[in-house]
């Protein structure tokens, strides 16, 4: 909001003032377009950064609710109520069904295919035996059941189910590679 105001200002005084202002105004006008293409040039990146975001207030709420109700976080309550507010018309069931699905799928990485096609599209010139090598060794660093890996096997599956599943290849891909912060 502030950069918009800042380019208004910038136009009002290279309209009345001078003409040199209008650079400022082309790099400002540059930047936010720059901005706009990565945040919603691929389908994954449409659904992602606005996922995260909401994913943190959401988790903020429930931690609070958990401190004042001295208790523990609860983490599937957390996903619950984000998978709600991005489908609100799932019903409760569906979105049990589509939580126990995803940690079923990170827990047996089951998109092991799916990323592997992806990235034999991508790069050519890599073979079956260095995916399969690095898989195994990305495998030994995470947890599948971690709590900032789950979200994203979340947001995994409403990418897949608003997009397909090649994208969500290509999301998980992007977040191994550590493009999807």
């Amino acid at each position: 909001m502030v950069v918009w105001g800042l380019l208004f200002i910038f136009v009002f005084l290279s309209v009345f003032y001078s003409y040199w202002f209008l650079i400022v105004v082309a790099i400002l006008g540059l930047w936010k377009t720059l901005q706009f293409w990565f945040y919603k040039s691929r389908p994954w990146r449409r659904i992602h950064y606005p996922a995260m975001r909401l994913y943190s207030s959401i988790a903020g709420y429930e931690a609070g609710e958990a401190e004042n109700e001295n208790r523990m976080f609860n983490f599937k309550n957390a996903l619950s109520n984000f998978i709600r507010a991005l489908r609100p018309d799932w019903e409760s069931d569906n979105i049990e069904s589509f939580i126990d699905t995803e940690f079923e799928r990170s827990k047996n990485f089951e998109d092991r295919k799916l990323i592997k096609k992806h990235i034999l599209t991508k790069k050519r010139k890599i073979s079956e035996s260095q995916i399969d090598n690095n898989f195994d060794e990305f495998l030994s660093k995470i947890d599948p059941l971690d709590r900032a890996w789950m979200v994203r096997m979340i947001i995994a599956g409403i990418i897949e189910d608003q997009y397909g599943q090649d994208d969500r290849g290509e999301y998980l891909y992007e977040v191994i590679v550590g493009n999807a912060k």
